[in-house]
C-alpha cells in the first residue's frame, strides 16, 4: 500500500506510514468502503494489550500483534502466558526476599543500634580528651609573627627571603673579574 500523503511504500499489515505516520488503517477501510466490525476491534485491541505485556520478556511480541493473524494471535497468547508465569516465579522469589530480608531486620536492628551508641559515646570521650589535651590559645612567652588573620603576601615572603636567593645566586654563578 501507497501512502496517500508523502507516497511511500508499506506492507499491507502496517496500521502507520513507516515515513510520514499518517494513519493507513483509515486511508485503508476508506479505499475498501467496509469498517472493522466490533468484534475484530476488540480482537485487535486483546492482541495489542497482551503483545505490550509480554514485551517485556518477548522483543518482538508487539510485532506479531500489528499482523492479522490468526497464527500471530496464538503466538502473542503464548507468550503472554509464558511472561505471566515467569512474573509469577519473579514475584515468589521477591517475596520470600522481602520477608527474609525482614527478619534480618528484626534481628539485627538492636545489636546494630547498641554498636552506633557506643560509637557515638567513644567518638564523644575522645572528643573531649583532644580538648583537655589542646591549649585554648597560645602560650604568651611566644612573640606574633603575623597579625591575626591575615596571610602572608608573595612579595613579604620573596622580600624576607631576597638576600638568600642573592647570596645562592653569587655562588653558583663563576667569577668575572
Amino acid at each position: 500500500m501507497f501512502c496517500p500523503t508523502c507516497g511511500g511504500e508499506n506492507t499491507g499489515t502496517r496500521k502507520f506510514c513507516i515515513t510520514c505516520g499518517t494513519n493507513l488503517e483509515v486511508v485503508s477501510q476508506a479505499l475498501s468502503g467496509h469498517k472493522l466490525s466490533w468484534f475484530t476491534r476488540v480482537d485487535m485491541g486483546m492482541d495489542t494489550l497482551l503483545a505490550r505485556y509480554a514485551e517485556h520478556v518477548f522483543d518482538d511480541a508487539p510485532g506479531q500483534a500489528i499482523e492479522r493473524k490468526v497464527s500471530n494471535s496464538w503466538k502473542v497468547l503464548g507468550e503472554a502466558v509464558i511472561t505471566s508465569l515467569v512474573d509469577f516465579f519473579l514475584s515468589l522469589i521477591m517475596w520470600n526476599f522481602f520477608t527474609l530480608r525482614l527478619y534480618v531486620l528484626l534481628l539485627a536492628t538492636p545489636f546494630r543500634l547498641l554498636l552506633e551508641r557506643n560509637k557515638r559515646k567513644k567518638l564523644k570521650k575522645t572528643a573531649a580528651r583532644t580538648e583537655e589535651q589542646v591549649p585554648d590559645r597560645l602560650p604568651e612567652n611566644t612573640p606574633p609573627r603575623w597579625l591575626p588573620d591575615s596571610v602572608a603576601s608573595i612579595t613579604e615572603y620573596t622580600t624576607e627571603r631576597l638576600q638568600e636567593y642573592r647570596q645562592a645566586a653569587q655562588d653558583r654563578s663563576p667569577e668575572r673579574d
